[in-house]
């Protein structure tokens, strides 16, 4: 799959799609994965099984985070495997296994496998986390690593290092899975 059709997929137009691999063909950074830079809207999607959010930036690139759709799941009348995520409960006790969290920006790509339980609906805990999946397409991730915020929060980082207008640059990238009650989220820099 070419990057543009990534971009059209999650609604960039094909114009502004065009326009985005040629800046990235040439060096310039999106604004997507840019220190620093936020988006200017935002779109959600739910789906039985999924949460996808699509963050769009200001020079129209876009991050797309995908989680499970944890309501749903704890909805149903059986133990079903969603996208990897199975849920079970017992007594007052939720949990949720083999789930993953993921952004993609398009060009690059990071997420990870990870375990959730909720005790009445209060005590949200990521329980278990890894192995870790990414993608990248004109640079290099290097570094990996896995940092416990909280109970609720764990963030995978790596280091990032492209080319720009003939110039390296490099920062540390990462992306976090955050749980509350029946929900979750990502975060990325």
């Amino acid at each position: 799959m070419e990057i543009s059709d990534i971009l059209t997929s999650y609604g960039v137009d094909e114009e502004k799609a065009q326009y985005l691999v040629s800046r990235y063909e040439h060096g310039y950074a999106w604004d997507s994965f840019t220190p620093g830079k936020q988006p200017i809207a935002a779109t959600q999607r739910k789906t039985l099984y999924s949460v996808e959010t699509v963050k769009t930036y200001e020079d129209g690139s876009i991050a797309v985070s995908t989680v499970p759709n944890f309501e749903a799941l704890a909805d149903a009348p059986q133990t079903r495997g969603i996208t990897g995520c199975q849920y079970r409960q017992s007594g007052s006790t939720r949990y949720w296994k083999n789930c993953d969290g993921t952004v993609n920006l398009a060009v690059i790509s990071m997420g990870f496998n990870f375990n959730y339980q909720n005790v009445n609906h209060s005590n949200p805990k990521i329980t278990h986390y890894g192995p870790y999946h990414h993608h990248i397409i004109g640079g290099a991730l290097s570094n990996f690593r896995f940092n416990r915020i909280s109970d609720s929060q764990v963030r995978l980082s790596a280091d990032l290092d492209v080319a720009f207008g003939g110039f390296p640059a490099g920062w540390t990238a990462w992306m976090q899975v955050n749980v509350t009650g029946d929900n979750a989220w990502t975060s990325n820099n």
